[in-house]
């Protein structure tokens, strides 16, 4: 039971069903409102991409400003006219790109109201969008690498203690990412073999063989 587009997808991603659904809800059919809503996400996603790059280098207008311009023209980019399909992963894409940008503000914030504040958007977001497109897992790698990047330049931080504090930052979005990549592959039964990690596994090791 359940809506058309939840139902489509409940067989691979059932995530992006529900968001798909709800922005369907809001849009309707007109291809116009389609097109928009998807500039308007890829504009959003780019904008978070220029705070997030001018916070790790800041002074560097020019450099960062070609920075976010390439990243709103790729990878998002030749499916924009597919704007219908396509935006729930231009979202995902948005949202993984604010939720760095709030983690890194997070920890650079001098006060604990405005961490805490700052963190929880970041972590729920990581929570919801590899269940929109379950590669998008693989910011967590990035997000560790930036948390380390933004601490290393604080006073009285050696290498060790600069990599454990990031590493304390960084435990409950990988424990978010555990347990989503416990339920995908061990809980989640896709009936859509190119997204089933028991599929993909075999194959990759037919493959290797």
């Amino acid at each position: 039971t359940g809506t058309p587009l939840t139902v489509m997808h409940s067989i691979d991603r059932p995530g992006m069903g529900q968001i798909y659904q709800l922005v369907s809800d809001l849009l309707g059919e007109a291809p116009i409102a389609w097109h928009l809503f998807a500039w308007a996400v890829r504009a959003a996603g780019g904008l978070a991409f220029l705070w997030l790059a001018r916070m790790l280098w800041p002074g560097q207008t020019l450099a960062t400003t070609l920075m976010a311009v390439l990243y709103a023209v790729y990878a998002g980019f030749l499916q924009q006219p597919s704007a219908n399909n396509y935006s729930n992963h231009l979202l995902a894409y948005s949202a993984s790109i604010f939720s760095l940008a709030l983690t890194v503000r997070a920890v650079r914030s001098p006060r604990w109201p405005a961490k805490i504040i700052l963190f929880l958007p970041a972590l729920a977001a990581a929570y919801w969008y590899p269940r929109v497109y379950e590669a998008m897992v693989g910011v967590e790698a990035l997000r560790f690498i930036l948390i380390w990047y933004a601490l290393r330049g604080e006073p009285a931080h050696g290498f060790w203690k600069c990599a454990g504090k990031s590493l304390l930052w960084f435990t409950p979005f990988l424990l978010v990412a555990g347990y989503f990549i416990y339920y995908r592959v061990f809980i989640f039964e896709s009936q859509r073999m190119s997204v089933d990690a028991e599929s993909l596994l075999a194959q990759y090791s037919q493959n290797n063989n």
